[in-house]
């Protein structure tokens, strides 16, 4: 079964949200509280592809498209330490498009290095996450990996063949390069 057809007999449904940690600091006092989400996704629904909101995974990211959506938090918030947290929301917070809940394919891309293919599936909550529908599942420190100068691997699970984006500092986050 898959973790968006788990259902609690009350409305509520389990998702996943990846973000930094030092917003997560935040969001252990507040909750996850709505934001602007700008994604090529939305632009057929909202002006310019913005909408205020929670996105959230409908399924816990593995593989690729995990060490990529862990890099994406890096990259986007500045900040050297990304968390992935499981939460918690009501089916009465899922955005809906005339009258259906929203379910969007996704797509990410870091320099031709394709880590979320469309299969991965997300939706988007018009409501906060209160702190106690919150559990961090992990911590991912890139700053420690500079410190202890570890190669930062992952694997494409489309093509079942490693990706080594070389020892952090070393100028190879640019570029990922296949090897095997």
């Amino acid at each position: 079964m898959k973790d968006q057809d788990i259902y609690f007999d009350n409305g509520f449904r389990i998702g996943y949200h990846y973000t930094s940690l030092k917003c997560y600091r935040s969001i252990q006092e507040q909750g996850i509280i709505p934001y602007k989400i700008h994604k090529p996704e939305l632009s057929n629904f909202f002006k310019d592809g913005i909408f205020t909101g929670i996105w959230i995974w409908t399924e816990r990211l593995e593989g690729l498209s995990h060490a990529g959506s862990v890099i994406f938090q890096m990259s986007n918030k500045g900040e050297p330490v990304a968390v992935m947290l499981q939460v918690i929301y009501h089916v009465e917070s899922l955005l809906q498009i005339a009258g259906y809940n929203l379910l969007l394919s996704h797509f990410g891309v870091m320099n031709n290095l394709k880590y979320h293919t469309g299969n991965e599936k997300a939706r988007i909550l018009t409501h906060e996450i209160p702190a106690d529908r919150i559990k961090l599942l992990g911590i991912y420190d890139l700053g420690q990996a500079f410190n202890d100068n570890k190669a930062i691997n992952f694997i494409d699970e489309s093509k079942n063949k490693p990706y080594n984006i070389g020892k952090v500092g070393s100028g190879m986050l640019k570029k990922p390069v296949r090897i095997g």
